[in-house]
């Protein structure tokens, strides 16, 4: 990273110790090879009317007991402290009993050069603003793309609230014909299959006499690919002067898929430019300073009494614009408020603050699943020290820092300046991390801040891992954080496998007990059949014994009826007459079936019914038989009954035959 410009560096060093002479603040920072924290706190310490044990430069650090072990200061900036999460039952009152009315989040959208503004409760979906932009562009929500989002990429089913945005966002909408070139934008879903595919950048770098060969996906904006060239050449974004970015590639966040860059490889070109930053007179300078009303409070009015600067000038009588107003009881407001006051002293490029409550951070962070996890870092600031607008604005705000923060950390800010936002904190602290860690706090004094709390979550406890101070350089600041999130990641490694190896455990145990569900379900369904079938057969059974039953009862009714015939028929018949009748006889021959003929004697003049009921009494009955002639073939059964043997001509003699029905 190049030097801060020395002219800034002036005009920084004259604002926070309000020394007017010139040659005399040139001195000191020529003295300090232009280092502005060194020569601040060398100013500090000959300014201070009381002297001190501990000069500013070089701040006490506590002792600090951890588990038991005492942990000796070093000469690092930063030192780490473990903690035990302890349970104090704490709910803040929510912001309907203060009487805060709905929250409303003001979009910028900006497409095809033009900014469209969008106003939504934050009780909305994203989807809900595609709607409002579909109304106003023509395009329907489904071919719409927002990109700018600060911690992921929102879906269209998120509620905005959960996303904990700022009161102002800015987004930029992607649509089919911005994506890529209207001539292979022949398909509206070519730019969703570009989003899923990697690029190769060719970046030729003459300077260096080498050509770099990166990856990227499909998703990465311009800007995000800048930066990381950066890391790999050392030339910062600023001075970075590129050749071969198709015209797609001029709005910074556009996608390298909507870029319309070539595919599977694309070649450019990159050449270091010089830093052309603004240069001040040392008359412009004094002139901006008595300007800045937003910059600085009075040094001696944010120092306690044995703490006091005598300052050589006049101190002014400004005020800035306070980060955490008092009053303000709802986290999310205070948090919002930060924010945006945030912003207006150090510019858009700054860390993307979590919008919302510690503990909804702490959950977003810490308590999801492992490879979902990422480290929180609590920023706690304070106006009256005076490394609060160095750290912030040469160090905090840089775009290399606010890149890593945002790619690593979930960053939630708070401003310890009040007394009762402080304890507001600490009381937050003392539940989330532990009294220890709230003594580690408290035990800061507010010269020695910012702060930024790294903090982590081991076996089922938040923990603070480090503490980095606000009087390091941006090189120490990148390399704390980078020692924060390697030993983070192989925390997380280990995590994620063994959350993959429970799920594993869980998965069998589920197709486990799914087997022994299908199991016994299938084994009920036999046993269900087969006691339908039991119960089938056995009502067939039964309906049968009594179907045979009907049928006896029945053949023994008509076994009744035919016997109670067969008597009364027989009592009907009369007498057989005699062979030497004097009456003339004729003799019936019966041939029965399956049995031995049956003869009888007549009287000749008896009438046919005789030898009816002669045979009925024999137990054939007319219903089961017929009774026939030989020859001729006569059916007797069906001839009149009345007319007698003589008519009928079955005399002297005849033989008839029984014949089944």
């Amino acid at each position: 990273m190049a030097d801060p410009d020395r002219n800034e560096i002036l005009v920084n060093f004259q604002a926070c110790t309000q020394l007017e002479n010139i040659e005399e603040c040139i001195a000191v920072l020529e003295r300090h090879d232009w280092n502005l924290t060194e020569a601040l706190s060398s100013t500090v310490a000959h300014l201070e009317t009381d002297s001190s044990d501990h000069p500013l430069d070089i701040p006490p650090e506590p002792n600090i007991q951890v588990q038991g072990h005492q942990v000796q200061p070093s000469s690092s900036p930063s030192w780490h402290v473990a903690s035990s999460l302890i349970d104090i039952p704490y709910e803040p009152l929510p912001s309907s009993s203060y009487g805060i009315p709905p929250r409303f989040i003001n979009f910028t959208i900006e497409y095809r050069g033009r900014d469209i503004p969008v106003v939504l409760k934050d009780t909305e979906t994203v989807g809900r603003i595609k709607e409002v932009l579909a109304e106003d562009i023509g395009i329907s929500a489904d071919k719409q793309v927002l990109r700018g989002w600060n911690s992921r990429q929102a879906e269209d089913k998120d509620v905005l609230k959960s996303l904990h945005l700022p009161k102002e966002v800015r987004l930029f909408l992607l649509t089919p014909a911005t994506c890529v070139s209207e001539s292979s934008m022949e398909d509206s879903n070519i730019l969703e299959e570009r989003l899923t595919q990697n690029f190769t950048l060719l970046i030729n770098v003459p300077q260096h006499n080498r050509e770099y060969s990166l990856n990227f996906p499909g998703t990465k904006t311009v800007q995000e690919v800048k930066s990381d060239v950066y890391h790999v050449t050392d030339i910062p974004v600023r001075s970075q002067s590129w050749k071969g970015w198709p015209s797609g590639a001029d709005d910074e966040q556009m996608t390298l898929a909507g870029a319309g860059i070539g595919f599977p490889c694309h070649k450019l070109e990159l050449s270091q430019t010089r830093d052309n930053r603004r240069t001040y007179t040392a008359e412009a300078a004094a002139m901006e300073l008595e300007q800045s009303d937003d910059e600085f409070e009075d040094a001696a009015e944010h120092f306690s009494m044995d703490e006091e600067i005598d300052f050589e000038a006049e101190p002014s009588t400004l005020r800035v614009k306070s980060l955490i107003p008092d009053g303000i009881t709802d986290e999310t407001i205070a948090v919002e408020n930060f924010t945006a006051v945030f912003r207006e002293r150090y510019g858009e490029c700054h860390p993307d603050f979590y919008i919302g409550k510690l503990d909804d951070a702490i959950k977003d962070a810490l308590l999801v699943r492992a490879k979902e996890k990422r480290l929180l870092a609590v920023y706690l600031h304070n106006d009256t020290s005076i490394l609060a607008n160095i750290f912030c604005s040469q160090i905090l705000c840089k775009e290399t820092i606010c890149s890593y923060l945002s790619q690593n950390f979930v960053m939630w800010p708070w401003d310890m300046t009040l007394e009762s936002n402080k304890n507001r904190f600490l009381q937050s602290c003392t539940q989330q991390f532990g009294s220890m860690a709230t003594t580690t706090v408290r035990n800061f004094k507010a010269q020695q801040m910012p702060l930024i709390l790294v903090i982590t979550r081991t076996r089922a406890t938040n923990e603070v891992f480090t503490v980095i101070q606000g009087n390091v350089t941006i090189e120490e600041l990148m390399s704390s954080l980078i020692q924060a999130v390697d030993v983070f990641q192989a925390q997380q490694s280990a995590e994620i496998k063994e959350e993959n190896e429970r799920e594993m455990r869980e998965q069998v145990k589920q197709e486990q007990d799914q087997a022994y569900e299908e199991s016994l379900k299938a084994d009920r369904e036999k046993a269900e059949i087969k006691k339908k079938e039991e119960e089938r057969i056995l009502q067939e059974e039964m309906e049968e014994e009594a179907r045979k039953h009907a049928e006896q009862m029945k053949q023994q009714e008509e076994d009744m009826l035919k016997e109670a015939r067969r008597q009364s028929v027989a009592d009907l018949l009369p007498p057989e007459p005699c062979a030497d009748s004097e009456e003339p006889v004729t003799m019936i021959r019966v041939r029965v079936p399956n049995g031995s003929p049956i003869t009888r004697r007549f009287l000749v003049a008896s009438p046919l019914r005789h030898l009816i009921h002669y045979i009925v009494s024999k137990g054939f009955h007319l219903e089961d038989y017929k009774i026939l002639t030989t020859y001729p073939r006569r059916d007797l059964t069906t001839l009149d009954e009345n007319q007698s043997f003589k008519e009928l001509k079955l005399y002297p003699q005849e033989t008839v035959i029984l014949e089944e029905r």
